[in-house]
Order: structure tokens, then C-alpha cells, then sequence
């Protein structure tokens, strides 16, 4: 059995002893996939001049912005908020305004805001309002009307309520003198 040696094996093996190629690498293998990739490159670059030409004549971009033309639209609500912070401030600034000041709610039916410490002394110089003869109160929000139907009497010539300091009710939760129990008062459970 003899075998034949195929063409480049001896200096395959010779290679492969000396550690390095004895033969140089063949150029006309080279020069072939270097020539197609230069081929390939110039049909590409035609290929996008040819688009870049045929897109200028078909879409025109039309007349060149100027910087006089205002061209800034606003985004549709909600927006982001430019300064938080100081919008904020003007927001409770306002609301603040409202509370502390005098003002018509509705000029037509008399309706006007008043501020809340005012109001506060109202309240307790004239006491709430009551419902005459001790009727409960209907509640018609459910139906949609958001007003309580009935006339209210002002008890305007009853004295103010009493109120007791904190000092006297953290003293003792029991009836005594000054803080006394409720006619109908039930007395606390005894353990």
C-alpha cells in the first residue's frame, strides 16, 4: 500500500517542523475577493447617490426655516411643569388669598366668602345653627340636590356655647362642678 502525497503536503509537514510557512500565500486568490469588494463598493455608493438624487427631485423640503417664524407649538395638556416649586407656592399664595379675604361666591344670590377666623368668631358668638324642634337632619345628597331641605333657625339670642379649656377636660373625664353630665347621659360601665 503506497500512498501518494498530495499536492502542498510535504510543505505542510515541513511547516509544521519548522514552526513557521515555507510558501508564500497565493495572490491571484487575493486580488479576486479584493477586486468583487471594490466592485461591491462602487455599486453601493452608486446606488445611494442614485437614491439621494431621485428623493431630492420627488420630495422637496419646501422653503428653508427662518428664525423670526414662530414654529414652537405647545404639547396638549397635561404639560410638564416648568418650576414646580414655585408654582406650588403661587398656587397656596392663591388659595391663601381666598381664605384670608372678603369676596362674592355668587352676587346674585347673596352668597359671599368671608375669611375663616371671622368665621370662626361668628360661630362662636352666634352658636350654630339649629333645626326646629329638634327634627334630624334629611340628607337629599344621595338624590343630587347637595342641599339639606328645611328651614334652619339661628339661635342668634342663645348664649354662646360653653367651651371647656383643655386643662379642665385632661383634669378629669368624670362630671364634676365645671364640667357637668348631659341630662341623658348614661354613666360609663363599671368592671
Amino acid at each position: 500500500m503506497s500512498m501518494t502525497n498530495k499536492p502542498g503536503e510535504d510543505t505542510h509537514q515541513a511547516s509544521v517542523s519548522v514552526g513557521h510557512e515555507l510558501s508564500d500565500a497565493e495572490a491571484r486568490p487575493l486580488a479576486y475577493a479584493g477586486l468583487i469588494l471594490a466592485v461591491i463598493l462602487i455599486l453601493i455608493g452608486v446606488g445611494m447617490a442614485g437614491t439621494f438624487y431621485f428623493f431630492a427631485k420627488e420630495q422637496k423640503l419646501g422653503p428653508p426655516a427662518t428664525p423670526f417664524e414662530n414654529a414652537r407649538t405647545l404639547p396638549p395638556l397635561p404639560r410638564l411643569q416648568v418650576d414646580p416649586k414655585m408654582e406650588l407656592k403661587e398656587y397656596r399664595d392663591s388659595q391663601r388669598d381666598i381664605l384670608n379675604s372678603y369676596g362674592w361666591v355668587d352676587r346674585a344670590g347673596g352668597v359671599v366668602r368671608i375669611p375663616v377666623d371671622r368665621a370662626i368668631e361668628l360661630v362662636l358668638a352666634r352658636g350654630l345653627p339649629v333645626r326646629p324642634g329638634g327634627a334630624p337632619p334629611v340628607n337629599d345628597r344621595a338624590a343630587g340636590s347637595g342641599v339639606m331641605p328645611g328651614p334652619v333657625e339661628s339661635n342668634e339670642d342663645a348664649p354662646a356655647p360653653k367651651v371647656a379649656s383643655p386643662a379642665s377636660r385632661a383634669g378629669s373625664a368624670a362630671p364634676s362642678e365645671a364640667n357637668p353630665a348631659p341630662a341623658d347621659a348614661t354613666p360609663p360601665p363599671q368592671n
